[in-house]
């Protein structure tokens, strides 16, 4: 009661006016006492004081610790040092991990996704700068492409597999069918088949764990077993003949080969052929893609015809009115023929060659 105006004062980094008995202030960043005293014409009342504590926002935090290269799936621990005046702490971390704190610590869950944490420092006048660390995250390897590679090879062959290189593998293991030979610990393999297909498989390794296997069927296709005998006369005439071999699982085709003489072709498990007198070595292998097979052989004996000279004695032979006088026959053909074609003639066989001179008139 009595008062004219009211004389106020603060911190000196405080701003405000007024000269009732109520003002607005704008606070600074120092504590200290606001003052008020009552005036009028008589004089100045005593002062009334407030001490005001200024709470100033966080400041940024310190360097986050912690690891800045770690696995996907692996959990780690974030922190800093707590900051003056921070009533708690807002964690972000990179999409897909998993873990949450109000403190200046935080345990985390990677996911597969590489990126920043960061946190601030709050209280009830708000939010620091923001503290960032940024994060690269090594994820296991994926599983590896189709393997590259023929699906069918021939026994004892080499063949090359390989798949598409991944970035973050750092090595490679391969299996191979039982028997077959190879190794390798990168992303490509050289392998010696045995004589049965199965399995080739491959994962991708690295420091974070291990693919899921990729894996390809191979079949092996084998050279054909010996043949079984050769099917056949072993002592003839000289003349046509056949021969042949039961019928091979796995082959393609044959290959024959005949005595000096003789005449014939196939790639059939048969073969008909025209011999020649003398002594030889019938040899037959079944044939596919990968090789023959061991020679089957037949030994034969051709028997000649005997060599008997004879004392043939020209004769003629009288027609009286045929127009033709035709040798058919004899080995070698041939012989003269004189006379018209509708008088009488005199056909003389020649004397060479083996068999019989049939004249047809």
């Amino acid at each position: 009661n009595g008062a004219s105006n009211y004389i106020w004062n603060a911190p000196n980094d405080w701003t405000f006016s007024s000269n009732i008995n109520s003002v607005n202030m704008n606070v600074g960043s120092t504590s200290g006492n606001v003052t008020v005293s009552a005036q009028n014409s008589c004089g100045i009342s005593n002062t009334l004081t407030l001490a005001v504590n200024v709470i100033t926002v966080p400041t940024q935090p310190n360097v986050i610790s912690g690891n800045t290269t770690l696995c996907g799936g692996s959990a780690s621990t974030y922190s800093i040092v707590a900051v003056a005046g921070a009533s708690n702490y807002t964690w972000t971390l990179p999409i897909d991990w998993i873990g949450s704190s109000s403190s200046n610590t935080i345990n985390a869950t990677a996911g597969t996704t590489s990126g920043a944490i960061s946190v601030t420092a709050n209280n009830t006048c708000g939010s620091s700068t923001a503290q960032n660390l940024a994060i690269t995250i090594n994820n296991a390897p994926s599983t590896p492409s189709i393997i590259n590679g023929s699906t069918a090879i021939c026994e004892n062959a080499t063949e090359t597999y390989s798949v598409n290189p991944d970035p973050n593998a750092t090595n490679y293991t391969w299996t191979i069918p039982n028997g077959w030979s190879g190794s390798s610990n990168s992303d490509i393999i050289s392998i010696t088949a045995n004589t049965i297909g199965g399995n080739i498989t491959v994962s991708a390794t690295n420091g974070c764990g291990t693919s899921t296997l990729q894996t390809l069927n191979v079949l092996v296709t084998n050279v054909p077993p010996a043949l079984d005998p050769i099917i056949g006369s072993t002592e003839l005439c000289a003349g046509a003949t056949t021969y042949s071999v039961p019928m091979m699982a796995g082959a393609a085709s044959y290959e024959w080969i005949l005595p000096l003489g003789w005449t014939g072709t196939s790639t059939t498990n048969s073969i008909d052929v025209t011999t020649a007198a003398g002594i030889g070595t019938i040899e037959v292998s079944a044939v596919n893609g990968c090789g023959n097979s061991a020679p089957q052989t037949l030994a034969v004996n051709i028997n000649a015809v005997p060599n008997v000279m004879l004392d043939l004695t020209p004769i003629a032979i009288q027609c009286s009115s045929e127009t033709a006088v035709t040798l058919v026959g004899g080995t070698p053909a041939g012989g003269t023929y004189a006379g018209n074609s509708v008088g009488a003639g005199i056909f003389n066989p020649s004397l060479a060659g083996v068999g019989n001179h049939v004249i047809q008139y």
